[in-house]
């Protein structure tokens, strides 16, 4: 109990300080090496650094891909596909030091190879993440890792030759952390079509199960980014269809009844073609991506799908030097409302860039145009974390008698009476992963949170102005 309230402690803190304006990322090139370097954006000042070069010629890993985690330790965690001893590394970077620290190195056989998903960290403190190939069956597995005590567990073995079930190649959007305390990924290979599958692991008792097949007709086929957990509770992804004759899909899972939905199927010229990344849900409530090619310049498109009402807009066609090309990884959205993302190719040096979309105004700005010595070519679900501090426990407390929130502890509707209306709401766990995000519409409100596991909660809602209001609550 008292490890989760230091978690609870720590976010508050994080939700309330508002002045850090950092983001964090890697690229898969570039670098005095080529192997690849972990930069910082401050969206404040418009200022891009390169904090840490990886190295082909010494064992600290090379070739970075996916995103970061903020660890509730503060520091970032990540993987190289490459490098270290043997084949890819898990690497923690403290941003208070700058320091480096290889943790673990990743042989092949015994503990996998070539790390690639996204980590994320459970309340107990512990990393979960994937590798894309290495175990018994050169097929990847999915692992445990320790912080504390510099400790790597294999949890999970994926085998491609067990056609009816556990799939092969782990996709590199890692793990999706749901409301109900399990653990949602997807494989890119394997399967009862080879198309990949869709499966459930659940880390209180160690067990695995394969909920869904991608057939390529149907549901699409060869996922490589993640999933996520939209503010309905049902979940979304994406299929590249890489080796099929169609452009790939996007997907909706309900995790109630089992049921799987396509929702899209992606066209070229009009939709986009062949997505790599995962979606994002926006504070509108709305899901962006990207696809990798596709789109008037046949570079790529960014999109918007409204889960309301089913509806799909492309909102911008990459073209190569001016805005990039082949984005293959994913946007995240930033405390200033905008969404941030990056692309393989294209730019000035054809390294790929680093840009800014705000959907409010339809607006793209390129921010930074990448290159061989500050980084380039962010690859596979290549994505961009801002970084929280943990300096203070202050909050906005100007209108804290003027909002009651109840009942609490609650079962499965919360309330919500204010004098001033709040635009956008956040439900997090002790431990800062994001459960539900949606839309208010008046200043008396209600939330579902039936799917939500029991446990202690952060309720963040927020103004149209930027206020901010935090309050704990009991899910029973």
């Amino acid at each position: 109990m008292k490890k989760s309230l230091y978690f609870l402690f720590s976010f508050v803190s994080l939700l309330s300080n508002a002045q850090t304006k950092r983001l964090f990322g890697t690229t898969f090139g570039g670098g005095t090496s080529s192997s690849g370097t972990l930069f910082e954006y401050n969206i404040q000042t418009n200022t891009y650094d390169k904090k840490y070069e990886f190295n082909m010629y010494t064992d600290v890993g090379i070739g970075p891909i996916g995103s970061l985690l903020q660890a509730s330790n503060g520091k970032l965690y990540g993987t190289t596909t490459e490098g270290g001893a043997v084949i890819g590394v898990l690497f923690e970077y403290d941003p208070a030091t700058n320091i480096y620290t290889k943790k673990i190195d990743f042989n092949g056989d015994d503990s996998g190879g070539r790390p690639n998903g996204n980590l994320i960290q459970l309340s107990n403190g512990k990393l979960y993440g994937t590798t894309n190939s290495g175990g018994a069956y050169a097929s990847g597995v999915l692992f445990e890792y320790n912080p504390a005590t510099n400790t790597y567990t294999k949890k999970i073995e994926f085998n491609y030759l067990d056609l009816a079930g556990s799939g092969s190649a782990p996709s590199l959007g890692g793990l999706l952390h749901a409301s109900n305390n399990k653990l949602y990924g997807m494989t890119s290979h394997g399967g009862l079509y080879a198309g990949g599958i869709l499966y459930e692991y659940n880390p209180d008792n160690d067990t695995y199960s394969k909920l869904l097949d991608f057939d390529s007709a149907q549901k699409g086929s060869h996922p490589y980014g993640g999933l996520i957990q939209a503010s309905n509770g049902k979940l979304y992804g994406l299929t590249s269809d890489e080796y099929a004759s169609s452009l790939g899909t996007l997907f909706e899972y309900n995790l109630e009844n089992n049921s799987y939905t396509k929702l899209i199927d992606f066209d070229g010229a009009e939709k986009g073609a062949n997505p790599y990344g995962s979606l994002t849900q926006a504070s509108n409530g709305k899901l962006y991506g990207m696809t990798s090619q596709g789109g008037a310049f046949s570079l790529g498109t960014l999109f918007q799908y409204d889960i309301v009402t089913n509806t799909y807009s492309k909102l911008l066609d990459f073209d190569g030097s001016q805005k990039g090309s082949s984005p293959y990884g994913s946007l995240m959205q930033a405390s200033d409302g905008k969404l941030y993302g990056q692309t393989l190719f294209g730019g000035a040096d054809n390294m790929g860039v680093l840009f800014q979309y705000d959907y409010s105004t339809n607006t793209y700005t390129k921010l930074k145009d990448l290159n061989s010595t500050m980084g380039g070519y962010p690859y596979y679900n290549a994505g961009l974390i801002e970084l929280k501090n943990q300096e203070s426990l202050s909050t906005n407390n100007n209108f804290k008698n003027d909002i009651k929130i109840f009942p609490n502890p609650v079962k499965s509707t919360l309330f919500i009476n204010a004098k001033e209306k709040f635009s956008v709401y956040e439900i997090y766990t002790a431990n800062g992963r994001k459960s539900m995000l949606g839309v208010l519409q008046n200043a008396s409100s209600q939330i579902h949170v039936s799917q939500l596991s029991r446990g202690v909660y952060v309720l963040r809602l927020t103004t149209d102005n930027g206020e901010i209001f935090v309050q704990k609550f009991i899910k029973e």
